[in-house]
């Protein structure tokens, strides 16, 4: 069940990786500008990462953020 969660959120990360990616600096739907993830605060790429995921698996699941010097950690 941990391999399946840890496997999910990994397939989700790296979805959302490419998508932010590919948008560059084009506006998002609201008309705000996409920020690089590494840009972002630790609570907000915590967010950002467990919307990924359906609730039962977020709940359990480990986040992997990047931290100072922009290296991951898990949260």
């Amino acid at each position: 069940m941990t391999q399946d969660i840890m496997l999910t959120v990994l397939i989700a990360c790296s979805l959302l990786t490419a998508v932010i990616a590919a948008a560059g600096d084009k506006p998002s739907m609201d008309g705000v500008a996409v920020k690089e993830v590494k840009a972002m605060s630790e609570k907000d790429q915590t967010a950002l990462a467990l919307s990924a995921a359906p609730g039962h698996i977020a709940k359990e699941a480990g986040i992997m953020i990047y931290g100072a010097e922009a290296k991951l950690t898990e949260t």
